[in-house]
């Protein structure tokens, strides 16, 4: 909130500054008109510096702002001083603007190597709230001096002021109030210097002393800031303007109205407005005008209601305004294109990033199946079973809230790393034909946890990322039981999650259907036989039942990657060995 409300007051102040040098340059040419317009714009240039700093994200950035802000700050005191002098009508020595502004110059300079030594801050260190940021520094020598000149001006400004008013005791109020007006700015930069403050606010007293001074110069009627800035801004709007009084009858218009509306230029003074344009008359009747294009530009008329403050029913006049909107339509064309663009390349990208990412994790899981005699295409099958087993489910309306398209995308994603632990596994035992002893089986059991692990290790950093989640539970739980006498945890049925239920399916019909170091492939008929004798026991029933009403998409599936519906069944006894290690998960 503390950032945010300076964000406002820096652009606030920066906006007020550049009017300040509008108005000033719009006076009629003086002395005090050139020193005033040289103060308005140092101060216009360190407030844009300010603005923009607060708004830098990185210490590169703040710096080059920095450098805008002492462009602007390390010549504004000595305009005020010559202000002072001109107000209080002091000739000073000639050589002094001259030896003053090459002293300027240097500590300006100087300041342009910030960030790169530390002649000016002696260290600096950026504070960042979200979108805005403010630097802290440490005094260099050369800022040490910057606040010493300060100082100096504000002393001579003082002195100076002092020796008017012994002269001319009847402007004590005028120049006293000048003197503030000046010491302003030093007493808000020796503030932040010292510590006192956590936020530089010389800029705003610099703005406070502008303003007190364009008062005074308006009491003393050097010029009318208030009609100049009218005029100014009347004058150079790119819009068309067009007055009318309550009874619609012309009472001015700029020179781009004029343009608009070429037919105003045969106008006269207190002409109703039906009567010098009816096109003008239309757009008072409209609810929602037409834009207008005059040549290579665009206008969009509005209508504000002049009103009483009082009473606010009561109408005084009108103003028309057409707004140039030529840019705006122009950017929104451009924006338009560009959001086009880039949607398409985004969409593009993301879908090549995805198929590296998905071929990535197909060759990462078949180099870990290859240990175990098997082929890269069980990790290719068994991604595509559960792909077709989870959009069974889904069609089926079951688990709505977990079973979503993302979801069924990310489950086919981490179907391949389900068996990743087994790169724990020592080959002797990850390629044993024969049973394996209960201290074997004990430590084939560990690639569950170890799979967990490396997911863990390998997607932990990824926030908000529910693939991690899937593919952990995938890794971990798909070797448990509906009875619960699977493993790592004995889990059971609807505790074990979803995932990795439609994983243990998947993964047991492929090892049916495949050959393996300890067995012959199983016909598909066979596998599905098992299968439902397992249903209720190892697997969950609503899974088998989806997973069979899904036979035809499987054994395209079977086919397609060089499964046979058909195969050769093993001997009774290699049968029941083979499937004492399957319901094991091997």
């Amino acid at each position: 909130m503390y950032y945010t409300i300076l964000y406002i007051i820096y652009t606030v102040g920066f906006l007020i500054s550049c009017a300040c040098v509008a108005a000033v340059m719009g006076q009629k040419n003086s002395e005090q008109q050139k020193i005033m317009t040289g103060m308005t714009f140092f101060i216009a240039v360190m407030w844009l510096g300010s603005w923009l700093g607060i708004q830098s994200q990185t210490m590169a950035e703040m710096n080059i702002c920095t450098k805008i802000t002492f462009t602007g700050s390390c010549h504004v005191f000595l305009f005020q001083l010559m202000m002072m002098f001109s107000y209080c009508r002091v000739s000073p020595p000639k050589v002094l603007y001259p030896l003053l502004c090459g002293v300027n110059c240097i500590l300006n300079i100087i300041a342009f190597t910030i960030g790169q030594n530390g002649l000016f801050f002696a260290s600096e260190e950026l504070r960042c709230d979200g979108n805005f940021s403010i630097l802290i520094t440490v005094s260099g020598p050369f800022h040490q001096l910057y606040l010493t000149m300060q100082v100096f001006y504000s002393v001579i400004m003082l002195i100076t002021a002092v020796i008017s008013v012994i002269h001319d005791r009847d402007r004590i109020i005028t120049v006293g109030g000048f003197t503030f007006a000046v010491l302003i700015p030093t007493a808000a930069s020796l503030l932040y210097a010292n510590n006192y403050t956590d936020m530089d606010y010389t800029p705003v007293g610099f703005l406070l002393s502008e303003i007190i001074i364009f008062l005074l110069i308006y009491g003393s009627k050097i010029y009318d800031v208030q009609d100049t800035a009218r005029q100014y801004v009347f004058d150079s709007l790119d819009d068309g303007i067009i007055v009318l009084d309550r009874h619609q009858r012309l009472k001015g218009y700029n020179e781009i109205a004029k343009q608009i509306f070429p037919e105003l230029g045969f106008s006269k003074p207190d002409m109703r407005i039906d009567d010098a344009s009816p096109d003008i008359n239309k757009i008072l009747y409209e609810k929602a005008a037409k834009d207008i294009e005059v040549g290579s530009r665009v206008y969009r008329p509005s209508i504000t209601k002049i009103t009483d403050n009082k009473d606010k029913k009561h109408i005084n006049g009108y103003v028309i305004r057409a707004t140039d909107v030529t840019e705006q339509q122009r950017n929104l064309e451009l924006i338009n294109n560009y959001q086009r663009n880039l949607e398409r390349d985004v969409k593009e990208k993301t879908t090549r990033i995805l198929k590296m990412q998905e071929q990535t994790i197909f060759s990462f899981a078949t180099l870990v199946e290859s240990r175990d005699s098997i082929t890269g295409e069980h990790v290719r099958r068994t991604s595509e079973y559960v792909e077709v087993l989870a959009r069974e489910m889904k069609s089926r309306g079951m688990y709505p809230r977990v079973i979503t398209t993302t979801y069924l995308e990310q489950l086919r994603m981490a179907a391949p790393l389900h068996d990743i632990g087994k790169i724990k596994i020592p080959d002797s035992i990850l390629k044993k034909p024969g049973r394996l002893s209960p201290e074997e089986f004990e430590i084939m059991k560990s690639h569950t946890v170890e799979g967990g692990r490396i997911i863990e290790d390998t997607l932990k950093e990824i926030e908000g990322d529910s693939f991690y989640g899937i593919a952990k539970e995938v890794a971990v739980y798909h070797h448990e039981k509906w009875n619960g006498t699977g493993y790592p945890y004995g889990t059971k049925g609807e505790e074990i999650p979803i995932s990795a239920r439609i994983m243990a399916v998947a993964d047991f019909f492929d090892a049916l259907t495949s050959a393996r170091s300890y067995k012959k492939a199983y016909s598909a008929s066979k596998a599905y036989q098992i299968l439902m004798e397992e249903s209720g026991q190892s697997f969950d029933p609503k899974v088998v039942d989806c997973f069979m009403r899904s036979r035809g998409e499987i054994e395209k599936i079977l086919v397609k990657y060089g499964g046979s519906l058909e195969a050769e069944d093993d001997t009774l006894s290699e049968r029941d060995r083979a499937m004492s290690r399957l319901r094991n998960g091997f």
